[in-house]
């Protein structure tokens, strides 16, 4: 960063200028579109729900797509513009944003603004990202059924406006850490895919006649869902019962809980004891399809089908991965407006009834490369985790300067 320091030491000795955003930028808001309004090819367009999930720092690929006939109708950010989320689920949503380094213009949805000025586009997104920028807008984000920020209140953000030379230089340091970032990621994502191609392999078996195939219901001495103890009576709460919520239910061994209850609570609710080596099936939401498998006795919560698998004829472990490897299958079973899962349908589940033996050698195989394969990736997220925290230290100190007193 020694180069950084040169510059700020030749260009702007005295500090830099801060300045509101409104002074030395344009703020246009988009038009409104809907999903429905979004193909495959066209004028590129962003939804601001994509912002939040498929746009990084900068951009220069669009990954929707309107009509062109619709797109006459619409607003648009240049190139060399920063695209900012104005409204949103939640306060923390506002402000996210990107800048727009594709070769056309992009179409913008009314929930997003268009910034347009004479400074470096990366720069300004990097500090559209800041605990500072973050800290300045919070008080004027209004909330009621949505989030959203007006544009006078985001023009009065005081942006740190340095030499274009050392917005640049600012730039190239966080590209550094953000594409570090991006490696471990991809990383990652294909150790999972690996793992899973590994699994899926050995859990595929075929079904013209050579595998029996029963209901789960078949294979399990009892298929039954749990309880939550009033929430009125704090004391339900202060036991030593594990107890399990689906959240908690997330492919894995579950050793320990983030809740226990007392036995009153197990008394007065539907909560009953599972043994160890019960295998988990989130019902309901987000979660529906995730599956565990205990390691503990305890108990859970109503969203939760419980699998006590009959250990003379299934394994619980083996249970548990092909209940895994069929996790968009089960998810995709889901009725009603949160797609949930019922009792009955983990019951009827077809199960392939291969010998108890085979199972277990199967289940030995998987328990084992899922160890190997946590092992390495356990690295991966905490390396993730250290650089995130380095980044936004950078990010936030490379963005704070010395104010230029007038």
């Amino acid at each position: 960063m020694s180069h950084l320091y040169q510059l700020i030491r030749e260009l702007c000795p005295d500090g830099v200028t801060y300045r509101r955003l409104d002074e030395f930028a344009v703020i246009q808001r988009g038009k409104r579109f809907v999903k429905t309004d979004m193909i495959d090819s066209g004028t590129p367009c962003v939804h601001y729900g994509e912002i939040y999930t498929k746009y990084g720092i900068s951009a220069s690929q669009a990954f929707s797509y309107i009509s062109p006939e619709l797109a006459k109708r619409m607003r648009y950010a240049n190139p060399g513009d920063v695209v900012l989320v104005s409204a949103g689920e939640t306060i923390e949503d506002i402000g996210k944003s990107f800048a727009w380094l594709g070769a056309e213009p992009i179409v913008i949805h009314d929930a997003c603004y268009s910034i347009t000025g004479d400074f470096n586009s990366t720069y300004l997104s990097y500090f559209f990202h800041t605990n500072d920028f973050r800290n300045q807008i919070k008080s004027s984000i209004s909330s009621s059924k949505i989030s959203s920020i007006s544009t006078s209140n985001l023009g009065k953000v005081s942006v740190p406006l340095p030499p274009l030379e050392v917005q640049r230089e600012i730039v190239r340091i966080l590209d550094t850490f953000t594409e570090l970032e991006a490696e471990l990621e991809a990383e990652l994502e294909a150790r999972k895919k690996q793992y899973a191609h590994y699994r899926n392999s050995l859990l595929t078996f075929p079904e013209n006649g050579e595998v029996r195939w029963v209901p789960m219901g078949d294979i399990c001495t009892r298929i039954s869902s749990g309880g939550t103890p009033s929430r009125s009576n704090d004391e339900y709460f202060k036991g030593e019962i594990p107890w399990i919520r689906t959240q908690e239910v997330d492919f894995g061994h579950i050793t320990r809980t983030g809740i226990t209850i007392s036995e009153d609570a197990l008394k007065n609710s539907s909560a009953k004891w599972i043994p160890a080596g019960t295998v988990i099936v989130a019902m309901y939401g987000a979660t529906a399809g995730k599956v565990a498998v205990t390691r503990i006795k305890a108990t859970t919560n109503q969203a939760c089908a419980n699998l006590e698998v009959n250990t003379q004829t299934a394994n619980a472990d083996f249970v548990f991965h092909y209940l895994m490897n069929s996790y968009e299958n089960l998810k995709s079973l889901g009725q009603g407006t949160q797609n949930n899962l019922s009792l009955d349908q983990i019951r009827r589940y077809p199960f392939p009834a291969i010998p108890e033996e085979r199972q277990r050698e199967i289940a030995e195989v998987l328990n084992h490369f899922q160890r190997l394969t946590n092992d390495s990736l356990g690295l991966i997220p905490q390396e993730l985790v250290a650089r995130r925290k380095q980044y936004e230290h950078y990010r936030d100190k490379l963005l704070t300067f010395k104010e230029l007193v007038a």
